[in-house]
């Protein structure tokens, strides 16, 4: 990423993963969806020598989870 450069990511908020064996509509697959707690990422994100601008925290629905948005900056 160049300097001055934003990075975006979502994911799903928990504190354990979770393994999909069926999919919508009953469809068969394998995928594990990675939780994490909010915390945990943001400083994985400042480790990598990012800094977080914004953070978007998403409650539950009715077919999913809280969500997380984060969105940093590399320092230019």
């Amino acid at each position: 990423m160049k300097p001055g450069g934003h990075f975006i990511i979502g994911t799903h908020v928990g504190d354990e993963d979770a393994v999909r064996t069926e999919a919508y509509g009953g469809v068969p697959v394998r995928w594990t969806t990675h939780k994490w707690r909010p915390e945990q990422l943001v400083n994985l994100i400042e480790q990598a020598g990012l800094n977080p601008v914004a953070e978007l925290r998403l409650p539950p629905t009715g077919y999913s989870g809280p969500g997380l948005v984060v969105m940093a900056k590399r320092p230019g």
